[in-house]
This record gives structure tokens, C-alpha cells and sequence, in this order.
């Protein structure tokens, strides 16, 4: 095709015109992809920059000064306030205040728990196992966890609490002489061990006081039978009494994760806790006039790992193919 000279002139300037537009709209955009690239990088700066902070409930007191609340949100019966983690998910002894007592178990594998904190138990003492003083029973696994164990030892270790001859070992420690509280928020955060036959317990007992029951127990965690429910529950007393309360079971079962099993203890009201959310409560009211010794008494923690357990069938012949089994303890905190 051949165009008159003007009009070919003509054409020239709008193809020149076109190709301006584009190099225009090539430049715009380039100008758009660096600026969002130096917003993108300072936002990806000054996330990374923000300090560490921690996951805490209301009445932990306070976290250290590096330590900063990023939001939160009501628990059943109270606030629960919530923090989120840097290089771990889980708060440690050094990144909190307001403690009474602390540990992590950041010990080397097969090293007993810290002896000033802890006492070991031995002997029979409760349930269908013989506790023992052993690596293999009870100590840190190296990972940040103290471990105990339900092992088949296959011939008799003691007589157990029923006076059954039992071949079965296990692990458990308590505060006793080493420390004792009276009020507080306890957090004990723990991977439970599945086993049909376990009866595992965190609690609490007879501290400075009077024997047991009158001296009193609460049980922050306990489970028979391992059905699945979470058994908050108080004994005082003497004559024994007690009250009992359930945390529903949940799918998956609690011992397939760590869970926080707490208590908020103070006058007049124990509220149990799992995962920072109150679940239950107990107070002096439901006493109904009989004796109330968590006002008046301290108590020790107590950890322990037993087999069998109140309402089992056959006491002292529990199925032992399902051995060993593990429970691990994270940390143990408690604020004032």
C-alpha cells in the first residue's frame, strides 16, 4: 500500500505519539513496583523488629520489660490475656515476673530435675507402681521436658498401695521441704500419657498443716481410667469429704498434645484451668459449714505418674503390655 506524503507524515507522529504513551506507562509502572517494594520491605523490617513476647493469662502479674501485650480476650470467669511468642511458643522462667517458684527443665538428657526444687518420691505411696529414683523413671530428656515413665520391669519392685506384689516403675517428685504456697496461680504445662491403665496427677496436698485430708488437696489435674475427662476436684476434713468436677472429654484426646493445666487459688475460690481458660470453679460456699483448710493451710505440688487407680476392676492385675508410657512436663510456673 503506498500513502500520499502527508498522510504518511501523519502516521509517523501518531506511532511516535503511541510508543511515548508506552514508554510513559513503562516508566509509571516501574516507578509503582519500586515504591511498594521499599513499603513491602520496611512493613517485613519492622515486623521482624518487634520485640519478644510471651503467651501469659490474667493475674500471672507481669512479663519482663522485653516482653509486650498484643491483645486480648475474655476467658469463662475472668480476663484472659493473651501474648504472642518469638523464638519460642512458650514463656521461660527468665521472661516472667511475679513468680514464687519456676522451672523450665532445660537440663541435659538423663539429669534428675534441679534437687533444690524437687523431691523424689519412692516407695509405693499411691496407685499400682513402685516409684523409683532412676533416669529411666524420671528425668529431663534434653528437650526442655522432664520426662516420667511407666515401665514393666517384669519382676516384683515392692508391695504397692493395695499390697499387691508390682513389677511396675514410674516416676513422681513433690515440693516437700523444698517449698509450700498458699495461694497463687499455678501453670503446669504438660504432654499426658495415653495409656488405659495410667492415673496420672498434678496437685496439690498437705504442706506445713495437719495430716491428710484435713490438712487438705487440690487436684488440678487427675484422670482414672483414662476415659478421656479431666477430674478437677478438692478433699478436706476430718471426716474426709470432697467435691468433684469434670472437664468434658475432647477429640483429639488431651494426652495426643501439651496442654496448660492450671489453678487460680485465692481466698474463698480454687478455678481450675485448662489452657488459660477457666473451666471450673470450687469456693468455700459450696463447704456447706464443713471445713475450708485451703484459707488457713499451705501445700506442696506434687507430679506424679501412677498405674491404676481408684474404680479399676482387679486391683493390682492391670494390663502391663501397654508399658512403657510417658508423661512430659514442659514447665512448671507459679505466680504469687
Amino acid at each position: 500500500m503506498v500513502f500520499p506524503r502527508k498522510d504518511y507524515q501523519t502516521l509517523r507522529e501518531k506511532i511516535k505519539g503511541i510508543r511515548m504513551q508506552g514508554t510513559t506507562r513503562q516508566i509509571t509502572l516501574a516507578a509503582c513496583v519500586i515504591a511498594f517494594g521499599f513499603v513491602g520491605y520496611y512493613l517485613l523490617s519492622i515486623t521482624r523488629a518487634a520485640p519478644v513476647t510471651f503467651s501469659s493469662e490474667a493475674e500471672t502479674g507481669t512479663l519482663s520489660a522485653n516482653a509486650t501485650q498484643v491483645s486480648d480476650s475474655q476467658a469463662s470467669g475472668g480476663s484472659a490475656v493473651k501474648f504472642t511468642a518469638g523464638t519460642s511458643s512458650e514463656p521461660k522462667c527468665a521472661d516472667l515476673t511475679n513468680l514464687v517458684f519456676c522451672d523450665d527443665f532445660d537440663g541435659a538428657a538423663n539429669t534428675a530435675p534441679d534437687s533444690s526444687k524437687w523431691h523424689i518420691l519412692s516407695g509405693s505411696s499411691w496407685g499400682g507402681q513402685c516409684f523409683k529414683n532412676l533416669p529411666e523413671n524420671i528425668s529431663q530428656d534434653g528437650q526442655g521436658n522432664l520426662k516420667m515413665t511407666l515401665i514393666n520391669k517384669s519382676t516384683t519392685q515392692c508391695t504397692d498401695s493395695d499390697g499387691y506384689p508390682s513389677s511396675v516403675t514410674s516416676g513422681g517428685m513433690d515440693t516437700q521441704n523444698k517449698q509450700y504456697f498458699k495461694y497463687g496461680k499455678f501453670e503446669i504445662r504438660a504432654k499426658l500419657a495415653c495409656a488405659q491403665s495410667v492415673w496420672g496427677a498434678i496437685w496439690t496436698s498437705v504442706g506445713t498443716g495437719p495430716a491428710w485430708p484435713e490438712g487438705g488437696e487440690i487436684d488440678i489435674w487427675e484422670t482414672f481410667n483414662n476415659d478421656g475427662r479431666i477430674k478437677n476436684s478438692i478433699h478436706a476434713g476430718n471426716p474426709h469429704w470432697q467435691i468433684g468436677k469434670y472437664i468434658p472429654a475432647a477429640n483429639p484426646a488431651y494426652c495426643n498434645d501439651y496442654h496448660v493445666y492450671g489453678i487460680i487459688w485465692r481466698n474463698g475460690s480454687i478455678k481450675c484451668t485448662l489452657d488459660g481458660v477457666v473451666r471450673n470453679e470450687i469456693t468455700s460456699a459450696e463447704a456447706n459449714g464443713r471445713p475450708w483448710p485451703f484459707d488457713t493451710y499451705d501445700q506442696r505440688l506434687i507430679i506424679d505418674l501412677q498405674y491404676g487407680g481408684p474404680g479399676r476392676p482387679n486391683a493390682g492385675a492391670y494390663d502391663v503390655t501397654e508399658l512403657p508410657d510417658s508423661m512430659l512436663i514442659d514447665y512448671v510456673h507459679i505466680f504469687q
